[in-house]
């Protein structure tokens, strides 16, 4: 947790519903709603593709950010 990035989230409307404050790697966990689900309009025109192989370009990235 970092309490300026969960203060950053205040900000913006979200509302903090609970704490951990002892995680089993020493940290804390804070869990922030929002509630403001206001619907917008969003452009479809795009192209969804679905494959079983992994997109190198994108596999690579989100290998990357797999913390373990």
């Amino acid at each position: 947790m970092i309490p300026s990035r969960v203060e950053d989230f205040k900000k913006l409307g979200f509302i903090e519903k609970g704490k951990i404050d002892d995680m089993s790697n020493g940290g804390k966990n804070v869990f922030l709603i929002n509630t403001d689900l206001i619907s917008f309009y969003t452009k479809k025109d795009y192209d969804t593709q679905v494959t079983h192989e992994p997109i190198e370009d994108y596999d690579n990235i989100l290998k990357r950010k797999i913390i373990f």
